[in-house]
């Protein structure tokens, strides 16, 4: 719902399904593009649902890539540096937001990442953090 928020990438998301999935979709033998374009009045149909959004792995790129910037717009703040930015974005992306916010007031935080970090390891999260780590590379 992000994503196609006004204010989100729906303007961007209409132009890719225009311009390149649904030209895609009509030189292939795939029949589902009646979920995506209206043929009455010629207008992109936004899905209201991730249902029919995974299905297509080129438009699930689009709106996992466009969530993540929304999530990376979100976890900006005036002193935290641009890959604390990312981490901490990913991190909430991928649904680590009760653990992420439970170290940053445990370490007393919000803007870092490395405190956050190691009392993610010390809680025993490691792999949370080495998912967010090899995303970021």
């Amino acid at each position: 719902m992000d994503v196609i928020n006004p204010s989100g990438f729906k303007s961007d998301l209409e132009t890719y399904i225009n311009r390149v999935f649904i030209p895609e979709l009509l030189k292939s033998e795939f029949t589902t593009h009646q979920h995506y374009w209206d043929f009455i009045i010629y207008k992109t149909k936004i899905q209201p649902s991730y249902n029919n959004v995974y299905k297509n792995f080129k438009l699930e790129d689009f709106i996992v890539t466009a969530y993540l910037a929304i999530r990376i717009r979100a976890a900006e703040k005036a002193s935290r540096s641009t890959m604390d930015t990312v981490r901490i974005a990913v991190a909430l992306y991928h649904g680590m937001r009760g653990m992420v916010v439970s170290a940053q007031k445990t370490v007393g935080d919000d803007i870092n990442w490395s405190p956050v970090e190691a009392e993610l390891k010390r809680q025993g999260h490691a792999d949370a953090v080495d998912y967010v780590n090899e995303v970021v590379k």
